[in-house]
């Protein structure tokens, strides 16, 4: 997949940051649309700072977002936990200690 300009200053602000705290944070931030239109790169720039809380979090939202509904729109429930504890992981990762339970971003 080719670079986007859209995408270029998030992932150069991934990559530049100073601490894996702040990559948490950006990660956190990053629309879960960002993330997949450009779940490639995103993907090479976690494995390369060696942020393996990022690659699951990427891999649970990717999960999530591909799965089988049921009648009432809600994915299997692992797959929820899967993703709420990747969240947690990185919330944790990026010194909050407020989760946020509806939205992908940390409260606070």
């Amino acid at each position: 997949m080719t670079s986007h300009p859209v995408s270029e200053p998030m992932l150069a602000q991934f990559l530049n940051a100073e601490s894996d705290a702040a990559r948490a944070a950006l990660l956190l931030a990053t629309p879960p649309i960002v993330l997949v239109e450009f779940q490639g790169q995103y993907r090479r720039a976690l494995e390369a700072v060696e942020m393996t809380a990022g690659t699951a979090y990427l891999d649970a939202l990717l999960a999530i977002l591909s799965a089988r509904r049921d009648q009432w729109g809600r994915p299997e429930r692992f797959l929820e936990v899967q993703i709420d504890a990747a969240r947690m992981m990185l919330c944790i990762g990026a010194g909050s200690v407020a989760f946020s339970k509806a939205g992908s971003a940390p409260a606070g």
